[in-house]
């Protein structure tokens, strides 16, 4: 209670300068100020965001304390929350050595340095503001640590979190941001640790129920995550994270009438939430319910007119309904939005094998495969859509191109192998089926049930049994 009383009044301290300050502008009257008068206002402002105000009080305090090393600091540190990384680092050199002693300057650098991809200097410069700053190592190894941890290098924020945490065991609030950088770098357990660690200290802290949730839905760990989305929500009723992620956790389960209650009821406080509208349309459409999932994703394309994914699932109600028109014009609509998504490419060939012309579909598939070369699924359903063509120039420079994207995918030496059999070149066809073997076994037996007319073909009988007793 002290500290907090402490920092109140050092606030109110620092606020009742700047209105001193401000009345002195306004009426054009600059007084004379302490270094440390300055200081406060300086950080006042920067502490409010209001950065321009403080370059203008840096500026009148240099000129009344051009000797100033706080105030030179203060410009820096100004410099850095500006982005302008050269400058604050010009600046920083040399206060390092009129300052030597300043655990902030070798702080401040750190950061300029980290910004500027120096990252060997900057960790250098993070322990030597450690070193120096002994009594407050805790609060500066979290700072460098909430830093690292913006600037992506989550292994080096991860060894300054618990360095925090070792100086300052009772801010058990430094678990939390260790717990987020654990999933950062794929440690869940070690995130689930702490988390679980940290709710031990703070049972009814809303933020880590809702942080642990989150790691189980990420883990796939669907009871669990249940559980913990619902003390959210028994510690703060209808919280609209609870809410939305219990909803969520429901639908993996395939419990959708039960996700449909929570988003109902999401949507009810968030009635703009595009997210939501949406969650509860596809619940509405698991749940065979078209019509009302069809109201849902209308309602978000009014809310959100340019998000794709609206349009492609009422594309995709559509098609379930055999409403062939509508679903291509929402397809159509989604591919206006997002012309690289491969869902909505795919979808749009469905619904061409039931209303468009051979031709259509080919050009879709040559879109898509185009679009995603390393998915072997595309590529097969290509070639199976050229396969009867009359002739086979279209079928085998697209299986060339397949092949070049994909040398490894069993799939196409399969099918090529039960092409160069039906010609009549069994060695290549064995050759094939050889090759595809040895990629993946399991992948024979649904080419067989796709050719069965392929054991017609001596060779090919042959060859398959001679595969099947290895």
């Amino acid at each position: 209670m002290k500290e907090k009383s402490e920092d109140f009044l050092w606030n109110e301290r620092g606020n009742n300068l700047v209105r001193r300050f401000e009345k002195m502008r306004k009426e054009g009257t600059f007084r004379f100020m302490d270094v440390s008068d300055y200081e406060e206002v300086i950080n006042t402002y920067m502490d409010k965001g209001q950065l321009e105000k403080a370059g203008q009080t840096i500026k009148l305090a240099l000129h009344q304390h051009p000797g100033a090393l706080t105030i030179r600091l203060r410009k820096a540190d100004l410099l850095v929350s500006l982005e302008k990384y050269e400058k604050a680092l010009e600046l920083l050199n040399l206060l390092a050595h009129l300052d030597s002693q300043n655990y902030e300057v070798f702080l401040l650098r750190g950061l300029a340095l980290i910004h500027l991809g120096r990252k060997n200097e900057a960790i250098r410069d993070f322990d030597t503001s450690l070193s120096l700053g002994d009594e407050m190592s805790g609060d500066i190894a979290y700072q460098i640590g909430n830093e690292l941890e913006i600037a992506g290098m989550y292994e080096e924020a991860l060894i300054y979190m618990i360095k925090a945490y070792e100086e300052n065991p009772d801010d058990v609030l430094v678990l939390l941001d260790m717990g987020l950088i654990y999933q950062q770098l794929g440690m869940n357990d070690d995130a689930l640790r702490v988390y679980r660690d940290f709710l031990e200290e703070e049972p009814f802290d809303v933020t880590a129920w809702g942080n642990l949730g989150r790691l189980y839905l990420r883990m796939e760990r669907y009871e669990e995550a249940l559980e913990a989305f619902e003390y959210l929500l028994a510690i703060q009723d209808n919280n609209p994270e609870g809410l939305f992620y219990k909803g969520r956790t429901l639908m993996q389960m395939e419990r959708f009438r039960e996700a449909e209650e929570e988003f109902r009821i999401y949507v009810s406080q968030s009635p703009h939430d595009v997210e939501g509208m949406i969650n509860l349309g596809i619940c509405y459409r698991q749940t065979g319910e078209y019509g009302r999932a069809l109201s849902w994703y209308k309602m978000a394309v009014e809310e959100s007119p340019d998000n794709p994914l609206p349009y492609f699932l009422i594309a995709k109600v559509y098609s379930l309904r055999n409403k062939w028109e509508d679903a291509e014009i929402y397809c159509r609509k989604a591919l206006d939005r997002d012309h690289e998504d491969d869902e909505f490419w795919y979808l749009l060939y469905h619904i061409y094998k039931h209303t468009g012309t051979l031709r259509k579909q080919i050009e879709v598939m040559d879109t898509l495969t185009a679009l995603v070369p390393d998915n072997a699924s595309y590529w097969l359903e290509y070639l199976l859509l050229l396969y009867d063509l009359p002739g086979k120039r279209e079928f085998e420079g697209t299986l060339k191109r397949a092949l070049k994207h994909l040398p490894s995918a069993a799939e196409l030496y399969y099918l090529q192998g039960i092409v160069r059999f039906q010609e009549g070149k069994y060695a290549e066809g064995e050759e094939n089926f050889l090759r595809a073997w040895s990629y993946d076994p399991g992948k024979i037996d649904w080419f067989l049930e796709k050719f069965p007319h392929i054991l017609q073909i001596p060779e090919a009988q042959e060859c398959i049994q001679q595969l099947k007793i290895k």
